[in-house]
């Protein structure tokens, strides 16, 4: 079963053909995405975690360090999720690590350290994601904003 398109309307095969291709790459748009996602991680590591607050390192972790540092002390976890993360990506998924090793135990809350969200993707970042990829696949626009 096919579609007749009524002589005349043939821009409209077109314009259909290009959302089919930006909607089978969507590697244009991950610029936004990621912009988007170092954002939220910088804020997040601004605040101390976001809407998630962090709870104080444990005196064994870091006996001197400055309790409004959490996770900030050597910068180094801040500075890989909020500019430096590893991002793989394909055609339809896109993904952020960090090469810290130790970043696992306090997401995950592992030992001795609580569960510290490192990552804090609200109901409001996934809309402006979506509102991206929809802009870039409807429209072809690549803007880093909704």
């Amino acid at each position: 079963m096919g579609i007749e398109i009524l002589p005349g309307n043939e821009a409209i095969v077109v314009q259909l053909d290009a959302i089919a291709a930006r909607a089978a790459d969507l590697y244009p748009a991950y610029a936004g995405i990621t912009a988007g996602f170092h954002k939220v991680e910088a804020a997040m590591f601004a605040s101390g975690g976001g809407s998630h607050p962090w709870l104080p390192l444990n005196d064994r972790t870091r006996p001197n360090a400055d309790p409004r540092m959490i996770l900030i002390d050597t910068e180094a976890l801040e500075e890989s999720l909020g500019g430096n993360s590893d991002t793989t990506m394909g055609p339809n998924f896109i993904e952020w690590t960090t090469p810290i090793p130790y970043a696992q135990f306090h997401d995950d809350g592992m030992g001795h350290n609580p569960h510290r969200a490192l990552i804090d993707i609200t109901p409001a970042t996934v809309l402006l994601w979506d509102i991206i990829l929809n802009n870039y696949v409807l429209h072809g626009f690549t803007s880093t904003t909704a």
